[in-house]
């Protein structure tokens, strides 16, 4: 899983076995302004 941030939104993207990328998720923001962490186990810090 790859984690993308874009403008307001931000991305849980997969990558494929055939090496194509499929968003599973994305969120958006009422800013652009963002900062957090997320730990190995996927909880935000």
């Amino acid at each position: 899983m790859n984690v993308n941030k874009n403008a307001k939104q931000v991305n849980l993207i997969r990558i494929k076995e055939n090496r194509n990328f499929e968003i599973q998720y994305f969120f958006e923001f009422g800013t652009e302004k963002l900062c957090r962490k997320m730990s190995d186990d996927g909880q935000s810090k």
